[in-house]
């Protein structure tokens, strides 16, 4: 993920429209903002301000206020109501850099798991992973280098069941999606090596929110790891990184500082900290920027 471009620090809930080729942008993916939103400032958040190639590999984020939509000139968005969509987790195909996406979609009913992705000339259509259930919320995918979406996400209601489903690059149809942990949030999956790892946040004793991973091995036994506890009553949100053979997670450990796990051979690495305010998205992609250049500068 790339820095925020003149980035606007509020923390907003996210609607989401994916749209092909629109004046300066020849691909985008739009969101609108359901809170801190009046009759006169809508949000956008862009992916990637693309000029040659299409779209770029390095994708960039840029969340900012933006007039009335007739006054807009990067968009024609038809106000229909305003859309509580959660906002969207991107991830570039390694064999062709093109992005996919996935995101909660507000059905008005509950959210649904929504998936895109760039085909080369256009956004493919919108693909629904998992409908009709209570809340599902905070999908994350991972592309494996074979070309295959991994989809993870979890449910919102007293179980807090997480699922998993995977789409094979050439394949028309999403697998069924699959129960693999119960008592978990916000999860994050990558696949390395024929093995999946999962990261995942869940209630401990006493208040204490824990990091939790499990692994999924090519044999097809599993285990789990305790990675990190910490007091913070809001969401940690960890997230799996694997970039140039290198395996990191990151997560917001309090309100002043993020922490990071490198995994140095079948170990991870102590727990390291880097500062930073909570000021809403565009601080947490910054933060997760820098952990990134330290992980990799090592």
């Amino acid at each position: 993920m790339g820095l925020p471009m003149n980035a606007k620090r509020r923390r907003v809930a996210l609607g989401i429209l994916v749209a092909a080729s629109l004046l300066a942008l020849p691909a985008a993916v739009r969101v609108e903002a359901s809170s801190e939103f009046s009759s006169q400032v809508f949000y956008e958040l862009v992916l990637g301000i693309i000029e040659d190639p299409d779209p770029v590999p390095v994708v960039i984020w840029e969340s900012r206020p933006v007039q009335e939509a007739e006054e807009c000139d990067l968009c024609e968005i038809e106000r229909t109501g305003v859309a509580n969509d959660e906002r969207p987790s991107v991830e570039p195909d390694p064999r062709t850099g093109f992005p996919a996406v996935v995101w909660a979609r507000d059905s008005g009913w509950g959210r649904d798991i929504a998936f895109s992705h760039w085909t080369g000339t256009a956004w493919g259509g919108v693909e629904w992973v998992a409908t009709g259930a209570p809340d599902d919320r905070d999908p994350r995918v991972y592309v494996d280098s074979k070309g295959t979406a991994w989809v993870v996400w979890w449910r919102d209601d007293s179980a807090q069941r997480i699922y998993l489903t995977r789409r094979p690059g050439r394949a028309a149809a999403w697998d069924e999606a699959e129960l693999i942990e119960v008592g978990g949030q916000r999860p994050s999956i990558l696949r390395a090596d024929g093995e999946l790892l999962l990261a995942y946040e869940r209630h401990g004793a006493a208040g204490v929110r824990e990091v939790a991973l499990r692994y999924y091995l090519s044999d097809g036994s599993t285990y789990q790891e305790l990675l990190a506890e910490t007091g913070r009553r809001a969401p940690l949100d960890p997230v799996l990184h694997l970039e140039a053979g290198t395996i990191w997670i990151d997560w917001k450990h309090d309100d002043g500082r993020f922490a990071f796990r490198v995994l140095e051979g079948s170990r991870w690495s102590a727990l390291q900290f880097l500062s930073w305010s909570d000021g809403g998205w565009d601080a947490e992609m910054e933060a997760r920027e820098q952990i990134r250049s330290l992980v990799l500068a090592r």
